[in-house]
């Protein structure tokens, strides 16, 4: 756990006890983990589906002019789609195309290595909190045993 967690976790944890719903720290990490995760998520998906929606957008005003420019002849398909690509790569580049799949790229490389790190985080707050919890099982077996053995034969 981080210094960082641990103080943002004490001055927050008092409010969430009287809010009613008290978190220890592995629980208000976890929290707020998935919370970033979700945002980075959702930041991702919206770049994802403006250069999807532009590129539909390419694709049908390249249908649209291809179809125009035959005229109705017919050609090869290996022909049809490199002519479709020769007249979507100007549209493309001219409704910056070029540049939002750039800032794609950039996001999501700027953004993998804090989800792969969440992630990581994620996976040993589950580490940890299994952990936790078979410590406190193991002392309850422990008082278990004590109480029903007596203090004297467990030694």
């Amino acid at each position: 756990m981080c210094v960082l967690c641990n103080t943002q976790w004490r001055k927050e944890a008092p409010l969430l006890i009287a809010q009613g719903t008290p978190m220890d720290i592995w629980e208000w990490t976890e929290a707020r983990l998935n919370a970033v995760l979700a945002e980075i998520r959702s930041t991702l998906e919206q770049k994802r589906n403006e250069v999807k929606q532009l590129s539909d957008e390419v694709d049908q005003e390249a249908d649209r002019q291809l179809g125009e420019k035959l005229g109705g002849k017919r050609f090869d398909e290996g022909i049809l789609r490199d002519a479709r690509t020769e007249i979507r790569r100007p549209i493309w580049q001219s409704r910056g195309g070029n540049r939002l799949y750039r800032e794609l790229k950039q996001l999501e490389a700027g953004l993998k290595p804090r989800i792969e790190a969440a992630e990581a985080m994620l996976l040993d707050i589950t580490h940890q909190k299994d952990r936790a919890e078979r410590k406190i099982h193991d002392q309850r077996v422990e008082a278990l045993i004590e109480s029903a053995l007596g203090p004297e034969e467990t030694e």
